[in-house]
């Protein structure tokens, strides 16, 4: 799809989050159930921009790319400070140069007031990774560039769910409330008219929205984009020129499609398909064509692939067999936070791709088909795992058939 139509695609969409606490990061299940039902917070961008730091977790094609590039554009038409970054860049170019002759005198202004706020929206974590960046220099080269006034910037962090250093992200770029101006003679009055123009009750009223599992990271909050609600599907659809939009919703709820209807990027190929076809395909068919897509990278990322399409589903289809095998639910992605009892309930894919190189397997397991687990492991969606063993089992009978068997099977059907 082209990338132009992507960008597009949820722009008359007004998309919300919802914050992740310690329950939820170690309870995959749960955030898959919300997703599937379409269930989850209310906060929007405005909501976000009130933390110095956060954290944007949501699977491929979630939105998040779009989300922060449209944030960022739409705040620096505002006249603020704002700059959508990939990480990747910051991690082997100078801030400077990323920046466009207009962004630049932005930029430099913000440095010089010495007061305002700049946000910056960095991309990609995951796609850092699989470049074989290193996350916390790329941090570290942000914060050096910004030296001194880190306490002015707010920053967002976009990622799939893999395992990443969080800790990284609270260290190197540390958020410290700048020291109060000195009190030069003692007001008793300041604290009543605090009172009276109502600042206490709005410090009062953001303490209250603010979870407590904000510091969960050393305050870094972390949020999720909530999956698309039936309204926001038929604004998407009708931005799609869909015919029908009533019987394209009947038939998403009788082919029991709605987990992939909420996501954005899913839903556009839905409506594409619809347009040609009038129809949307069996349940088994909509799983396989999952599976296919989700072993598939697009954009960016593309350009650091080295495995194929069919070298990725062998591997995918004997790591899901193992699971299957072991009943390990989660394969280890790396040793990050892991303890014994975690490394040992985990397949290890070293031993199941031992004919692979490791960093094959990191690519692997960084293909949207896995989802983050806890960190430091990944896993295959429920309804993805049975589905890739068989299909393993099933090429594998099918290689090992006499040939005159296999033919008398295609005569007979």
């Amino acid at each position: 799809m082209a990338g132009a139509q992507k960008q597009s695609q949820n722009s008359t969409v007004q998309r919300s989050f919802r914050d992740l606490g310690r329950e939820e990061i170690s309870d995959p299940e749960k955030l898959d159930a919300l997703e599937a039902m379409g269930l989850g917070g209310r906060l929007t961008w405005d909501d976000l921009l009130t933390s110095p730091r956060v954290l944007l977790i949501s699977a491929a094609g979630a939105g998040k790319t779009h989300e922060c590039r449209e944030t960022a554009r739409r705040l620096f038409a505002d006249g603020k400070a704002a700059f959508f970054l990939s990480l990747e860049a910051v991690a082997t170019t100078e801030l400077s140069l990323l920046f466009d002759r207009e962004q630049t005198v932005r930029y430099r202004q913000w440095l010089a007031d010495g007061h305002s706020e700049a946000n910056f929206f960095l991309d990609s974590a995951d796609e850092l990774l699989l470049s074989h960046g290193d996350f916390r220099l790329a941090l570290r080269k942000l914060a050096l560039a910004i030296d001194g006034q880190l306490h002015r910037a707010k920053i967002v962090v976009t990622s799939r769910p893999i395992a990443l250093d969080l800790e990284a992200f609270a260290g190197e770029l540390p958020f410290v409330e700048p020291a109060p101006p000195p009190n030069i003679a003692e007001d008793h009055d300041a604290e009543f008219r605090r009172i009276i123009s109502g600042e206490v009750r709005k410090q009062q009223s953001q303490a209250n929205k603010t979870p407590g599992d904000h510091d969960l990271q050393s305050g870094v909050r972390i949020v999720g984009l909530t999956p698309l609600s039936g309204e926001q599907i038929k604004q998407l659809a009708e931005g799609k020129r869909v015919k029908n939009i009533a019987a394209l919703l009947a038939e998403i709820d009788r082919k029991r499609a709605w987990e992939f209807a909420r996501r954005p990027q899913e839903l556009i190929e839905i409506c594409a398909y619809w347009n040609e076809y009038a129809r949307l395909g069996t349940r088994s068919e909509q799983i396989a064509e999952d599976i296919r897509r989700k072993l598939k990278e697009t954009g960016e990322r593309k350009r650091h692939i080295r495995l194929s399409d069919a070298r990725a589903l062998d591997g995918a289809e004997r790591l899901a067999l193992a699971q299957v095998l072991t009943r390990k639910r989660t394969i280890r992605f790396s040793d990050l936070s892991l303890d014994a009892h975690e490394a040992e309930a985990a397949i290890d894919p070293s031993i199941i791709l031992h004919d692979w190189s490791e960093s094959n397997r990191a690519e692997l397991l960084q293909r949207p088909l896995f989802g983050f687990a806890s960190y430091g492991r990944v896993r295959f969606h429920r309804k993805h795992t049975p589905r890739t063993a068989g299909s393993w089992i099933r090429r594998r009978e099918r290689s090992e058939r006499p040939a005159s068997s296999r033919g008398a099977t295609r005569r007979s059907g």
